[in-house]
C-alpha cells in the first residue's frame, strides 16, 4: 500500500512539474511587446518564409527555395541582415498614413481589423496591433467599404466630417433686413 501511495505522489509531482515547465516555456516563447506595434503575421497579400540566414520575412509573390520571387515587404524578425523594416514598423507607418488620408481631424487615429472587414477612426490611440481603438468608449467613426454606405450610415467618418464642416460654417452678420420665408419680397 505504501508503495502505491509513493508512486501516486511521485506521479502527481511529475504532473505538476510538467505543467509548470510548459507554462514557463509558453511565457518565454511569446514575443515581447514594447511600445508601438508588434506583428506576428505578414501583411495581407504576403506570405512568410524563412531565409537561408534564418530571418522570417514576408514576400508579396511566390516563394521558391527560401527565396522571394516578388517583393520582400517586411521582416518578422526583430533584427534582420537585409535591414528591412519590421512588419510592426510597416504597419505603424501604414496606419499613420491612413490616419492622415482617411480620418477626420477631430478623430485622428485609424484602426483596421486584420482582414480589413472593419476600418475606422477613433479619438483613442489604436491597440498595439492596430485592429481597434484602445478605448472603445471614446468617440469613433466607421469607414464603410462603399461611398453609398458612407453616405447613409450615421456613424460613418464621411458623415462625421460633413457634420463638423457644417458646424464650422458661420453665417455673415445680419444687416437688419431679414425676409420672411412666407413673404419672400418682404412685404407686410
Amino acid at each position: 500500500m505504501s508503495g502505491i501511495l509513493a508512486l501516486l505522489i511521485w506521479l502527481i509531482c511529475i504532473l505538476i512539474s510538467a505543467t509548470l515547465i510548459i507554462y514557463f516555456l509558453n511565457k518565454i516563447q511569446q514575443p515581447l511587446e514594447k511600445e508601438g506595434f508588434t506583428m506576428h503575421v505578414c501583411p495581407a497579400g504576403s506570405m512568410s518564409y524563412i531565409t537561408r540566414d534564418g530571418d522570417t520575412e514576408c514576400c508579396n509573390g511566390d516563394i521558391m527555395d527560401d527565396w522571394c520571387n516578388g517583393t520582400t515587404v517586411c521582416s518578422l524578425s526583430p533584427k534582420n541582415k537585409k535591414k528591412l523594416p519590421t512588419c510592426g514598423q510597416l504597419a505603424k507607418s501604414n496606419l499613420a498614413k491612413a490616419s492622415v488620408n482617411l480620418c477626420p481631424t477631430a478623430i485622428p487615429d485609424y484602426f483596421a481589423s486584420l482582414d480589413g472587414s472593419l476600418r475606422g477612426c477613433s479619438v483613442s490611440q489604436p491597440l498595439p496591433n492596430g485592429i481597434g481603438p484602445s478605448d472603445p468608449n471614446q468617440l469613433q467613426c466607421i469607414l464603410y467599404p462603399t461611398p453609398e454606405l458612407d453616405k447613409i450610415k450615421l456613424d460613418s467618418c464621411y458623415n462625421y466630417g460633413l457634420k463638423q464642416s457644417s458646424q464650422s460654417v458661420q453665417c455673415p452678420p445680419s444687416s437688419g433686413n431679414i425676409q420672411s420665408a412666407t413673404n419672400p419680397a418682404g412685404f407686410i
